[in-house]
């Protein structure tokens, strides 16, 4: 199955291991025909853990792990509030993890 492409072997690091205490869902509103450039400016941070488009509420969601509440603070205020094409922000932030499965049936 690695040789065919089908599976692929990875080591998961716990994001604490990294300094990383913090994690949180951002949703991004984005105004349309900004989405993939907004995207491709966040795609390389090292906050950002999981990003993808959706079609929903907002256009952009994101997974991201932060040291503490200053350093998600400052990615919010520092960062995402200068790109003028986010309109909104929701942030959710983990408390409890109570599933998280890399099982797929094949």
């Amino acid at each position: 199955m690695l040789d065919e492409g089908l599976i692929e072997i990875v080591a998961v690091v716990d994001p604490k291991v990294a300094g990383a205490s913090i994690s949180a869902f951002l949703t991004l509103m984005v105004g349309l025909g900004d989405v993939e450039a907004v995207a491709r400016s966040l795609h390389d941070r090292e906050e950002v853990r999981y990003l993808s488009l959706i079609i929903g509420r907002g256009q952009i969601l994101m997974e991201t792990f932060f040291r503490d509440h200053d350093h998600l603070l400052s990615f919010q205020e520092d960062l995402l509030a200068t790109m003028p094409s986010i309109t909104r922000v929701e942030t959710a932030i983990v408390v409890r993890v109570h599933k998280l499965s890399y099982e797929w049936e094949i």
